[in-house]
């Protein structure tokens, strides 16, 4: 099994970061995962990145009321981990948990992130 790193780097005068992504992703040969920040995902993002033959791995946070919380708590999670550690002089948890998309996101959230399959919840506790 042999792996890959591909870093995209652009340095921009006049440009946000979501011109700048968006410019990464057609200069790239994807076809790998790609993990991207909610800061940047715009709803065209998905379609680009599968269409490259990509997979996406999007970090959700509290600024994506269309993507809610509430679908981790309504649905059994398929798989949780959970993580306990000393650091820094406290204790810390780190959960994990996972859902299928078609049980927790509405289908027109589905429908304008294509591959959209598994919503993954990370949390520190």
């Amino acid at each position: 099994m042999s792996a890959e790193l591909q870093q995209g780097f652009n340095r921009t005068s006049e440009s946000n970061e979501i011109t700048t992504v968006s410019g990464l992703i057609e200069e790239q040969d994807i076809d790998t995962v790609v993990g991207i920040d909610t800061v940047v995902f715009q709803r065209d993002t998905a379609s680009r990145i599968v269409k490259k033959k990509g997979c996406y791995l999007l970090a959700l946070k509290q600024n994506q009321p269309d993507l809610p919380a509430c679908g981790f708590r309504a649905c059994p999670s398929e798989s949780i981990c959970e993580d306990r550690e000393y650091d820094y002089g406290r204790y810390e948890t780190r959960k994990c948990s996972i859902i299928k998309a078609e049980d927790a996101v509405s289908e027109e959230n589905t429908n304008c992130r294509p591959g959209l399959k598994t919503p993954v919840r990370s949390s520190l506790i």
